[in-house]
Order: C-alpha cells, then sequence, then structure tokens
C-alpha cells in the first residue's frame, strides 16, 4: 500500500503530465492557426505586388524593367531596412540562372545570382517554374522561411515575399517556457496546498480502511467479494483459513474453485441468470450448500451472499460459516436426545405399570364383574338343559355370557395395551375418544373413592396428532391424582370434572378439576419436580413425566387454585391441519 507522501507525489506527477499535455496541445493548435493565418497574409501580400507590376507594366510612360523597379513603392524593401523579418524578393531566369533583382546588393559584394539547380531558394525556384502558392524552405541564403510565390509572366518575373520561420516560433517558444514554469510553479503550490489541507482527510480513508481490513481479517465468517463474472476479488484471513487458500491463490479466478463440481457446473448459469432476469435464488436470501477445501474435501457452510452496486459494476459478497462443527453437535444433540427419549419411554413405561399396581383393585373389580356374570349364566344354562327348558331360552343365556366375556377380555385388552412397551407412534385422534376410555379405567376407583365423575366434552373438537397411549397415560395421571386429592373432603363434595374445548385456533384445552385439598404456594414449584411426592407409596414420577409428554407435542401443562376448593390441572394440544402420521413424540 502507497504511503501518504508517495500518494501525492503520484498524484502530483499524473496532474503535471496532464496539465502539460493540454498546454502542449493548446499552443500547438494556437500555433498553427497563427501560422495558417500568416502564411494567407503572405499570399495576399504576393499577390497584391504582382498586381502591381502588372500595372506599372501596362504604363505607357515606364518602358523597361529597371524604370518599373525604380518607380516602384518595393525599392525599400532590402534586407536591413525594416525590423521584421518580412522581405520581398524579385529574380528572373537567366542563362539558367537567377537573378535577383530585389533586394540590391551593394556593389562591394557578389552578385546574389544562384544557379536554377541550387538546393536553396526553394520559393523562387518554385515561383520561376510558373506556380504560385506557399511554401516552407530555404530561401537565397538558405535560412529556413515560409514563402509565398507568384511568376508574373508578363515580366518574366518571379515574386516571393517570405517571413523566418524563427521569427513565427519564437512567441510561441517563449509562451511554452511560461506556460511550464508557471505549471510547475502552480502544481507545487497546489500540491503543497493539497497535502496541507488533504492530509488530514487521505490519513481518515487510511484509518478508516485499515480498520475495515482488521474487521475483514478478524472477523469469524470468511467474507470473499466476486464481480458479476464470478472473478474473485477479495479473500480475508478467515477464509485463507477455512479454505486452505492463500489470498493471492484465488484473487483473480472463478468462485467455481471453491465449489464441488455438481455446484460448480451450475454456478455461472445462476449467476448469468440472475442479471438477466433478476430472478434470486440465493442472493439476499441465504442457504445451507456444500464448500470445497484445497485439498478437495467437502464441507457443509451457511452462505449469504448481498449485492452492490458501484457506477456500473456489481460486485457481491458473500459472508460464509462453517458449518462441520456445528453439523457434528447437531449429530452428538440428536444422539442425546434419542438417549433421553429412549430413557423417558422407560420411565413412562414403568409409570403406566406402576399406575395399574395401584389401580389393581379398580381393575380386579372390572373384570371380576363379569367373570362372575360368566359363571352366574353357565349355571343357569346347566339348570336349563337339566331341566329340559326350550332351547331358544338356553341361546339367549349363552349369548349373555359371551357379552361378559367380550366385557372382560376388553378390559384385559385396554390393559394390555396400556401397560405394554411399544414403539411411540402418533396419529390423528378425536381427543375425547381418548378421555372416554381413560374414565373407563378410572370409573372402579372413583366408586371406590366415593367420587363422582362429570364429563364435560365438546362437540366437533378438530382432531389432535398425538401418541394415544402417552395422552392416555397423561389423562389417568391427572385423574388419579384428583381422585386421591379428595380423601378428605366431604363424600358430598367429592367431585371431578374432565373438560374438554378449543382453546384457539390452534390448540385444545383439556382439564381436570378436583375438590381436594388444593395445593399451597409454598409448594407451587413442586409438582412437577421428579420424585416429589404427597402420597404415602409412589415414585413421583407422574407429572413430571406427563408434562415431559405434553411439552413432546407441543403443548404446555399447568395447574391453577380450582374454587371454592381444589386444584385445577390442564394441558393444551396443537391442533393438527394436515393429516400426516409421525413418529417419536418426545423427541
Amino acid at each position: 500500500m502507497l504511503t501518504n507522501p508517495r500518494r501525492i507525489m503520484l498524484l502530483t506527477s499524473t496532474m503535471a503530465i496532464i496539465a502539460l499535455i493540454v498546454v502542449a496541445i493548446t499552443i500547438r493548435l494556437l500555433y498553427q492557426t497563427a501560422f495558417n493565418e500568416q502564411r494567407v497574409r503572405l499570399q495576399d501580400y504576393v499577390s497584391a505586388q504582382a498586381i502591381l507590376f502588372e500595372i506599372l507594366n501596362n504604363n505607357k510612360s515606364v518602358n523597361d524593367l529597371e524604370s518599373i523597379l525604380a518607380k516602384s513603392p518595393f525599392k525599400t524593401l532590402a534586407v536591413g531596412e525594416i525590423e521584421s523579418s518580412l522581405e520581398l524578393t524579385l529574380a528572373r531566369l537567366v542563362a539558367n540562372k537567377i537573378e535577383f533583382l530585389l533586394p540590391r546588393v551593394p556593389s562591394s559584394k557578389k552578385s546574389l545570382d544562384l544557379s536554377f539547380n541550387t538546393s536553396v531558394a526553394l520559393p523562387m525556384r518554385m515561383a520561376l517554374n510558373g506556380n504560385s502558392g506557399t511554401v516552407i524552405g530555404l530561401d537565397y541564403q538558405g535560412v529556413e522561411v515560409v514563402a509565398a510565390f507568384q511568376f508574373i509572366p508578363s515580366l518574366q518575373l518571379g515574386v516571393v515575399a517570405k517571413i523566418d520561420m524563427q521569427e513565427i516560433r519564437r512567441p510561441y517558444v517563449y509562451v511554452a517556457l511560461v506556460a511550464l514554469v508557471s505549471t510547475f510553479l502552480l502544481l507545487f503550490i497546489g500540491a503543497g496546498l493539497f497535502r496541507y489541507l488533504g492530509s488530514p482527510l487521505l490519513e481518515s480513508i487510511l484509518e478508516q480502511e485499515s480498520r475495515l481490513k482488521s474487521v475483514l481479517n478478524t472477523t469469524v465468517d470468511a467474507i470473499i467479494t466476486i464481480d458479476e463474472s464470478g472473478l474473485i476479488e477479495s479473500f480475508n484471513s478467515t477464509a485463507e483459513k477455512m479454505f486452505g487458500y492463500k489470498a493471492s491463490q484465488v484473487t483473480g479466478k472463478n468462485i467455481r474453485l471453491l465449489m464441488p463440481s455438481d455446484y460448480a457446473r451450475a454456478h455461472d448459469g445462476y449467476l448469468t441468470n440472475y442479471i438477466t432476469t433478476g430472478k434470486k435464488k440465493i442472493i439476499g436470501i441465504g442457504r445451507e450448500v456444500t464448500a470445497k477445501t484445497a485439498d478437495g474435501k467437502p464441507f457443509p457452510i451457511d452462505l449469504a451472499i448481498s449485492e452492490t452496486r458501484f457506477q456500473k459494476r456489481r460486485l457481491f459478497t458473500g459472508i460464509i460459516r462453517d458449518l462441520s462443527k456445528y453439523k457434528e453437535a447437531q449429530a452428538e444433540l440428536t444422539k442425546v436426545e434419542d438417549e433421553a427419549r429412549l430413557l423417558r419411554e422407560r420411565l413412562a413405561h414403568v409409570d403406566r405399570i406402576g399406575t395399574m399396581g395401584e389401580l389393581a383393585t379398580g381393575i380386579a373389580h372390572e373384570i371380576n364383574q363379569p367373570l362372575a356374570a360368566i359363571a352366574t349364566y353357565t349355571q343357569a344354562c346347566i339348570r336349563f338343559v337339566e331341566s329340559g327348558t326350550p332351547l331358544e331360552d338356553i341361546t339367549e343365556t349363552l349369548d349373555k355370557v359371551s357379552e361378559q366375556a367380550h366385557r372382560a377380555g376388553e378390559v384385559i385388552r385396554r390393559l394390555r395395551n396400556f401397560i405394554k412397551k411399544r414403539e411411540s407412534q402418533r396419529a390423528q385422534v378425536n381427543i375425547n375418544l381418548l378421555i372416554e376410555e381413560m374414565v373407563l379405567f378410572s370409573q372402579s376407583d372413583a366408586r371406590l373413592h366415593n367420587v363422582r365423575l362429570d364429563i364435560q366434552l365438546a362437540n366437533d373438537l378438530p382432531l389432535v396428532n398425538v401418541d394415544t397411549v402417552q395422552i392416555q397415560q397423561v389423562i389417568l395421571n391427572l385423574v388419579r391424582n384428583g381422585l386421591e386429592a379428595m380423601v378428605n373432603t366431604p363424600k358430598q363434595e367429592r367431585l371431578l370434572v374432565i373438560h374438554s374445548q378449543q382453546d384457539s385456533e390452534a390448540t385444545l384445552l383439556i382439564s381436570v378439576r378436583d375438590q381436594g385439598h388444593g395445593i399451597n404456594e409454598k409448594q407451587s414449584h413442586l409438582p412437577f419436580e421428579p420424585f416429589y411426592t404427597t402420597k404415602n407409596t409412589g415414585m413421583g414420577l407422574g407429572l413430571a413425566i406427563s408434562r415431559s409428554i405434553i411439552v413432546a407435542h407441543g403443548g404446555e401443562l399447568h395447574f391453577c387454585p380450582n374454587q371454592p376448593n381444589g386444584t385445577d390441572f390442564h394441558f393444551s394440544l396443537p391442533i393438527v391441519v394436515n393429516l400426516t402420521t409421525h413418529k417419536d413424540p418426545l423427541s
């Protein structure tokens, strides 16, 4: 990077060169214009003199060339008689020699007669050849001049008016020297002022540039800039570490260098399509893609691209984050979550078995009733057979036996489905059906506790996507907790209300309200804590497991005081629109 003095010197030199070029072009144009005007004036001057000589030659009072020259006003145009180098010369061709009549040569000097084949006197030779016009060449003295020439046929004379080229150039050379000195002087003063006034600004710009480079090189993300052709223009130090290339190795090369072959083949097409149509596939959006290191190893990245327009150029800046460690952590987290899910499922299974053990008395009663009925009806059939009762009466009694056997089998089936260990599965169900089935489990226990069950289920509820056994386990835990909470409640006040409703457009709400002893403020943070229990027996896992099940289903489980006594436990479940089946509700 150039330092401030070198930047100023480079800028000053550039300005000086530009100024000199402008001055040179200007002087050249002025000189060329003045030179052309001088040639025109000389041509007009020579033409006028030629006309005067013609007039004098036609005057009858003048009968020879000497008389014409004697009467001519041009006899004073000898060298040295005027300050300018303007000179009029007359000559005629005699015996292949140029005889000059003007300027007149003093007697002390030799004749100016020159051979017609001489290398000098170019204007006069062209005039004596019968031509007219202007020319740059050597005069009779060998001096470079600009001259106008014309031939007078009646007098067989050549007329030349000339001015030294040195005299024409002299003012412009002077002007050029003055302009050169002035330009350098002004540039020197301007550079000093610019350095004095602009140095703080330059230092501020350089400081900001240095800070920007420091930020780019210390950021945890790789930052790469490319042009609209896909060529890399900048490559920060994080990108060097991430991809294994030095910035000098990739600058000016296509960004495809950093992509696997399948991405690389499509990249230029995406870029061209965006520039042509403006349709964005990743620019301004960002997504997860795959990149490639210098040794060809692919790795996942999160890529966000922004677009910048500078004059007519487009630049694209990519901010890249390596997702390799994130993916590894994600895989490890998934593994841990799977292990936690399996552990929760085992605990839930243990809790279900424990619940069934606590309900053994009620379940035994549920099974004992149909078994006793079967025994009674069977004895009746035996007596009917022995007494010769008609077959129709016996068939009716056997139908009742079958009905009671199905009743007992249904109890055992529900019990078996509830406590068996199985893979978690979700399905679209009506929550009221799950509640009704759990009420059947709880009726015997409710009768033993002298508790009335009030089932308040809303009609036409939307379906929910749940693991049926796990949600039934939650309902059963809440019902049993409510029954046990009313042990000390007067019998006539023992009421357990199970309620379902649509809480919002997105959720259903199920509540279980008892009239028990309630939960005081000091215990309000304890019910969902694992291994906390107020029972003489039990592990204290029921509510903790229930909350984990509801949370895994995307809902919430809370409690609040019931009026006038007791507690209201309620949980929400999200309504699912798409009828799909999911696995692993606890993951």
